[in-house]
């Protein structure tokens, strides 16, 4: 095995390069412009045409990631914290839309504001939208939770119990996000094919009528606030 002295941000985009990525799309806001810079600089990246982007704004390389990750191929996505704020619309969406392919969002949090007008913690925004969140240490932990950092791996007639297992028993370090319990959801996505399936007690039940079930659900709730209001139906 081959050993390399890497900064954080270099370590990050090599092992996206190592994982495969088609594409990276930016907006450039230190701390997080030279993962891109590298990865335009990497000789591999002509070799395998990978697409490198700079976007005009961070909520516009979302999109375009994720425009490439709907094409069933992997997409890194990079801006410094606040970016978060500008791409907050196309990230919570995307979190409910599902995608097809790997995609990694990477936002640099900027603690003690080295190069930044305030500090932000974006590990809000990955509780908010519920998705699997990662937050390394070291160099090495940097290349390791971007190299295994989507769950493509995952298939076979387990895949329930395997996402369970990667959300709540086989955690990777600085991993931060919503681990699964009963009554949360897991929705799988194949091609157009879309099923969903409830975590129980007893393990897993599948919800074809999930759809409504929200709807209606949500028509209860509202009901329920306007009763709570005074107001007449």
């Amino acid at each position: 095995m081959e050993k390399h002295l890497f900064l954080g941000d270099e370590a990050i985009a090599q092992a996206a390069i190592d994982a495969g990525i088609s594409g990276v799309y930016a907006y450039p806001g230190t701390p997080s412009t030279e993962i891109t810079e590298y990865i335009q600089g990497s000789p591999v990246t002509k070799e395998r045409g990978i697409h490198c982007r700079w976007s005009a704004n961070e909520k516009t390389a979302m999109e375009a990631a994720l425009g490439m990750c709907y094409a069933g191929k992997r997409a890194l996505c990079c801006m410094k914290h606040v970016g978060l704020n500008v791409a907050a619309d196309c990230f919570m969406n995307a979190a409910m839309s599902g995608i097809n392919g790997g995609m990694i969002i990477l936002t640099a949090d900027d603690p003690s504001m080295h190069s930044s007008q305030n500090e932000q913690d974006n590990r809000i925004y990955g509780n908010f939208a519920m998705i699997p969140m990662f937050e390394p240490s070291s160099q090495q932990e940097a290349y390791d939770m971007v190299y295994h950092g989507t769950m493509e791996e995952i298939s076979g007639t387990n895949k329930l119990d395997a996402i369970f297992a990667k959300c709540n028993q086989d955690i990777s370090a600085g991993y931060m996000g919503h681990s699964l319990s009963v009554s949360d959801v897991i929705v799988l996505k194949n091609g157009i094919a879309v099923t969903a399936f409830s975590v129980e007690p007893t393990g897993f039940q599948e919800k074809p009528n999930l759809e409504n079930e929200l709807f209606q659900n949500a028509q209860r709730a509202f009901c329920q606030h306007q009763r709570s209001q005074g107001i007449a139906r």
